[in-house]
């Protein structure tokens, strides 16, 4: 489990007023998705890891606030399950836009915008890039899993797949454990399997494309040892890389005045 008690979905505005006042000004946006995860994993997945990572780093940090998350993303690929809710780019967008412009007017210096979905990747990249001139500080993380493949191990990969796999059914293992149906878990294609050249084809076609069961990849091989450790290094890369970016990001400024 991870502590929720710097996230302000739960917080009174009394609450995220006196905490912004005594120095936390920097919120931490998860944005998730509603889509299937294979048979072993509920469709929640994406957004449960945008609220466990953006509390965990936002906890990290010590100087941040977790923002409610941004629930569905952009999920047409997966469609062909039941259960999947999808946002179009433009949606998205214009979703991702609101949250930045609600939480710049309420005086947050740092915004920092976590996908937890590779298919919110682009559209939150050209999003964020809108905002460069801004006087407040934008901070788009798009790829979680950059930062988690521990042990030397590319989990996301054609090795590893990349859909309910064995990393992120290990990350679900970690933080939601009763959530994870581990008599229904199964094998999953990998790109390694398919006559394909990228696996990108499944985001043209849908992932019932490359796989029948909804997984890319080996959610049998998870463990909850695995999902710690992964997300341990994952939040510890992820906060360093705010760190160094807030510090460019202010030099930069100060040689521009």
């Amino acid at each position: 489990m991870f502590d929720k008690s710097c996230l302000m979905e739960n917080m009174s505005w009394v609450e995220i007023d006196k905490a912004m006042k005594a120095g936390k000004k920097t919120v931490v946006i998860g944005v998730g998705a509603i889509e299937q995860h294979g048979p072993g994993l509920p469709i929640c997945v994406d957004d449960a890891l945008a609220v466990a990572v953006s509390c965990e780093v936002a906890a990290a940090l010590g100087d941040a606030l977790a923002a409610p998350s941004i629930r569905p993303g952009y999920s047409p690929h997966h469609m062909c399950f039941p259960g999947t809710v999808t946002l179009s780019h433009e949606t998205l967008s214009m979703v991702m836009r609101d949250y930045i412009n609600s939480y710049a007017a309420q005086g947050f210096e740092t915004i920092v915008v976590i996908c937890t979905h590779g298919g919110n990747a682009s559209t939150a990249m050209l999003t964020c890039q809108d905002f460069y001139k801004e006087d407040f500080t934008l901070i788009p993380i798009c790829h979680i899993d950059l930062y988690g493949s521990c042990d030397g191990f590319p989990y996301f990969s054609k090795e590893g797949g990349a859909h309910a796999n064995e990393l992120e059914t290990s990350w679900m293992m970690h933080w939601y454990p009763e959530l994870v149906k581990t008599e229904a878990t199964e094998r999953g294609y990998t790109t390694v399997d398919l006559p394909v050249i990228d696996d990108s084809i499944a985001m043209m076609h849908g992932i019932d494309f490359v796989s029948p069961n909804g997984c890319v990849g080996d959610p049998t091989k998870a463990t909850a040892d695995l999902g710690k450790r992964s997300a341990d290094e994952m939040i510890e890369g992820i906060c360093k890389e705010i760190r160094a970016y807030q510090k460019l990001i202010k030099e930069y400024k100060e040689k521009k005045e």
